[in-house]
């Protein structure tokens, strides 16, 4: 049986790509608020295989310039 690894915020502060699930744990909100800000277009994401979704670090950081 596999435990669930929690992701804290310094885990993921010096990473270039982050998950959506990482996202969610830096901003503080739910997976489905992140792809909302991807489908309207206020996050820019790649999908990387048929599961996978990466935000880069600076396109994060472009949300609150």
């Amino acid at each position: 049986m596999k435990t669930k690894k929690e992701i804290t915020p310094t885990m993921i502060k010096d990473k270039e790509f982050l998950t959506v699930k990482e996202v969610a744990t830096l901003f503080g909100c739910s997976r489905p608020t992140i792809y909302k800000l991807i489908k309207t277009g206020k996050l820019k994401a790649k999908n990387i295989g048929e599961k996978q979704t990466y935000i880069r670090r600076s396109d994060i950081d472009k949300l609150f310039d």
